[in-house]
């Protein structure tokens, strides 16, 4: 069995490895990277998601489906959009949306270690 280091520290750590699956996407631009989590880095990102993105499977037209991730601020018309998938230990596969501002971009690519392409 390999031992990885915990993406977000970069620390060794015992138990089983989580991971979660950031992207951000616009048009044809996009970047993804798969996140190796220790338990206390992946309940932490796992709990961002819940409080700032919306379930993939919800309908996007609905009205809690437009706010920023990073600001929270109403989104109105922007190509910028966050993908999350994440693999919990013993659990089924959730995916998770946001929409973000232009200007939001940056902060959301620094907070998940992106680079877009």
């Amino acid at each position: 069995m390999g031992m990885y280091p915990c993406d977000v520290k970069n620390h060794r750590y015992k138990g089983a490895q989580q991971t979660i699956y950031p992207a951000i996407v616009c048009g044809t631009e996009q970047s993804r990277r798969k996140l190796r989590l220790c338990p206390g880095h992946f309940e932490m990102l796992e709990d961002t998601l819940e409080e700032r993105t919306n379930n993939a499977e919800v309908d996007f037209d609905s009205t809690d489906a437009v706010a920023c991730l990073i600001c929270r601020k109403a989104v109105a018309d922007s190509e910028y959009q966050f993908f999350a998938t994440v693999y919990a230990k013993g659990q089924e596969r959730r995916d998770f949306w946001a929409v973000l501002h232009d200007e939001c971009v940056g902060a959301a690519m620094e907070d998940w270690g992106l680079v877009l392409s």
